[in-house]
């Protein structure tokens, strides 16, 4: 079982080394990337005549990706057509209302993309298979015992007796649909042999089997502790950028994507809850003093179920641009966004402190319900993200205590997609406070959940 941090606090040093916000500022020169709108491939005759649309090629070109490596650039090229079939799929499924999918898993090595699929395949992946194949690669479409929606279903009411009883656990939601494997001290032996002495073990098991008579998921139980641990870039000025130092309550956090509302002037920074100690009108400001804003729609955000480690910083007066702070490069723009996060995809994250890298290939899914106590916070809610290990890399870490709000990407082509928000970190810390593994939030749950105020992300 892991342990889980939050990125949110920033000390002054980590094993002897200062990172100071001047020595930041230092590392970095703001470049941007001018990233298009996706074309979606989705098909079907209640969505207009597509059908064309989807033996359209895939076009990869990264003539136009500064910054990244040559072998950062490969895996993003190689991915790129699977990232936007998957795409194109997620979006068609959603339309379906609910979706049947499951989840999505990505095998480049293999050249395969699976797609879980719970109940008929629709004929319209016909022409999805026929997108896969003009790019080179397979889509293997696998039966799915659930859907997401049926499992995050479980997965709430999981979350309602965790929280109401205050029992540490973490659940991961499977990409195949096959169902929930919930992790606590002691649950696998439990439930292997059908037995306890704990009284928590007890509860937790007879809640387990109401969940499962009730919904039908099938809910597995493994041992394993449960902890959590909450955890710049230099002095940005207006217009604000994502990937860049955050100051509120007391502790350090990166900034997210730029954001805006339809229809309004106001304009956002997209932020992790736990930046803002899950409250509204928490003052932030940059690592230099000065202030941006206060913390806005974290209880839309946060407080409805399944809960996200998402909210914004409302700014107050200043405004925002489409880019995002990366390494040693000229300025440049974001645009575009993902509709969600498939397993086994590569990414990258742009950390105020560990700053930016594509070492990232993303996980499932995972509930997690236990105390907070790295600074203490309150127990009781229980918390969704998409986990993630790191690639072999030659600092050995992916991000470090300081990261929490920034932003999660990848690369199509020459262009640049919005995917997720730093939220946690998975293991213990390296001596200079930095991980190997982490969580993120996805940004289409801040978007696309209840359409709060017409949210965006901020495209140029």
């Amino acid at each position: 079982m892991y342990k889980l941090r939050w990125y949110r606090r920033w000390r002054p040093s980590y094993g002897g080394q200062s990172y100071r916000p001047m020595r930041l500022l230092g590392l970095m020169v703001v470049f941007s990337v001018v990233v298009a709108n996706m074309t979606f491939y989705a098909p079907g005759r209640a969505f207009g005549s597509v059908g064309r649309d989807v033996a359209r090629s895939i076009d990869v070109n990264s003539a136009a990706m500064p910054a990244i490596s040559s072998a950062d650039r490969a895996r993003m090229d190689a991915q790129a057509p699977y990232m936007q079939l998957y795409e194109s799929i997620k979006q068609f499924a959603d339309k379906l209302r609910p979706s049947p999918m499951a989840g999505a898993r990505l095998d480049v090595k293999g050249k395969r993309l699976f797609v879980y699929w719970a109940g008929a395949v629709p004929a319209e992946f016909d022409a999805f298979r026929a997108t896969a194949s003009a790019a080179g690669f397979s889509l293997r479409v696998e039966p799915a015992a659930h859907s997401e929606k049926q499992i995050m279903d479980a997965a709430i009411r999981l979350s309602r007796f965790a929280e109401s009883t205050g029992t540490s656990l973490s659940a991961k939601l499977h990409v195949d649909g096959s169902g929930l494997t919930v992790q606590s001290d002691g649950l696998g032996a439990a439930m292997k042999n059908r037995a306890a002495r704990n009284p928590t073990l007890i509860r937790l098991m007879s809640a387990i089997d109401a969940i499962t008579a009730e919904t039908g998921v099938r809910v597995n139980g493994e041992d394993g502790p449960v902890r959590a641990w909450t955890t710049s870039r230099g002095a940005d000025t207006p217009p604000f950028k994502a990937g860049a130092v955050t100051l509120a309550a007391g502790s350090n956090c990166t900034s997210g994507f730029s954001m805006y509302a339809t229809g309004a002037p106001t304009k956002f920074m997209m932020t992790a809850a736990h930046c803002t100690n899950y409250a509204d009108g928490i003052q932030v400001t940059t690592g230099a003093g000065l202030v941006m804003g206060q913390s806005s729609l974290i209880h839309q955000l946060f407080d409805f179920e399944p809960r996200y480690d998402l909210g914004v910083i409302q700014l107050a007066g200043h405004n925002n641009a489409p880019q995002m702070y990366l390494d040693f490069a000229p300025p440049a723009t974001v645009g575009g966004m993902a509709p969600g996060v498939p397993a086994n995809g590569n990414y990258c994250i742009s950390g105020a402190v560990a700053l930016a890298n594509c070492n990232i290939i993303s996980g499932e899914q995972v509930m997690f319900c236990g105390d907070q106590v790295d600074p203490p916070i309150r127990f009781g809610r229980c918390i969704h993200y998409i986990s993630y290990t790191s690639l072999p890399n030659p600092v050995g870490h992916v991000l470090c205590f300081g990261d929490s709000g920034g932003p999660i990407y990848y690369w199509s082509g020459s262009k640049i997609i919005a995917a997720g928000v730093q939220s946690l970190g998975l293991g213990d810390p390296n001596p200079s406070g930095c991980f190997a593994s982490g969580a993120m939030s996805v940004v289409a749950s801040a978007v696309n959940r209840y359409n709060i105020s017409g949210l965006r992300v901020r495209t140029g």
